[in-house]
């Protein structure tokens, strides 16, 4: 995973190590493209999707009333956030999941070399600015390191 060996999530509120993880995940995300790692790539974008959600669940627990609830769901966490009128998501969530499926089976590589991961990108993009994850400067994240790339499967 793009986070392994670049941060301690128990040296950090659980709401930085969420915004770190998720912007970690994004540079990973176009990284693996690069290399044509299209399922890895997904799943990795769903990761980061998930603590971005989580990121802003809990910096805006107090306004979204969830004090005592759990962010362990993404699906959970998606709804309270949509739900919320904090923040607009415009967002086809049910396809994203269903996609991660999809990356999970064993060939998805070779199935989607046509996919449209731009459009993709461009979706999720939209709610990584609500969430107010984007814009960062990725010359501020830790850097990558040989562990960490050998964690997403490059060598």
């Amino acid at each position: 995973m793009p986070h392994f060996f670049l941060m301690d999530e128990s040296e950090m509120q659980e709401a930085d190590g969420a915004r770190l993880r998720a912007r970690l995940h994004i540079r990973a995300f176009w990284t693996l493209m690069q290399h044509k790692r299209f399922a890895h790539g997904v799943c990795t974008l769903y990761d980061g999707f998930h603590h971005a959600l989580r990121w802003f669940y809990l910096s805006h627990a107090i306004e979204l009333d969830v004090t005592d609830k759990s962010t362990r769901w993404t699906h959970e966490i998606y709804r309270t956030v949509e739900q919320s009128d904090l923040v607009t998501i415009d967002f086809d969530f049910e396809s994203f999941e269903s996609l991660l499926a999809h990356a999970l089976r064993s060939d998805f590589d070779e199935m989607n070399q046509d996919f449209d991961f731009e459009k993709l990108w461009v979706d999720i993009e939209k709610v990584f600015y609500a969430l107010e994850i984007m814009p960062f400067d990725v010359n501020s994240l830790p850097e990558e390191n040989e562990a960490t790339r050998k964690a997403m499967g490059l060598h």
